[in-house]
């Protein structure tokens, strides 16, 4: 991690100690987003006027179950294939185009 990002003063952090952190992350995920996003729009100075969001699925290719529990739901993929385990994921832009947010839900 070290040859990757520097932090000036930040003691090297291992690995497993990052990966504890990301359990952190996942529960604070809305209160974090909503801070990151206003301290980074009002240091940006973005323009919120006007949004556009975008909206896409994706499909696995896998051979274990994929049963419609959780984010993996079965469908109809955009390339017209049928039954295939999809996530959906949309993202958010500002009229200049900068991505300002981004959400997975339910594949359908």
């Amino acid at each position: 991690m070290s040859k990757k990002a520097y932090i000036d003063g930040l003691a090297e952090v291992g690995v497993h100690n990052l990966y504890r952190a990301i359990d952190l992350l996942v529960e604070s995920n809305e209160a974090l987003q909503k801070r990151v996003f206003t301290e980074v729009a009002k240091h940006a100075s973005l323009e919120l006027n006007l949004i556009f969001l975008d909206t896409t699925n994706t499909y696995f290719e896998t051979n274990e179950d994929t049963s419609d529990t959780g984010l993996v739901k079965r469908g109809y993929s955009k390339e017209g294939m049928s039954e295939l385990p999809l996530v959906s994921i949309a993202v958010a832009v500002t009229n200049t185009g900068t991505p300002f947010r981004s959400w997975v839900f339910p594949g359908t």
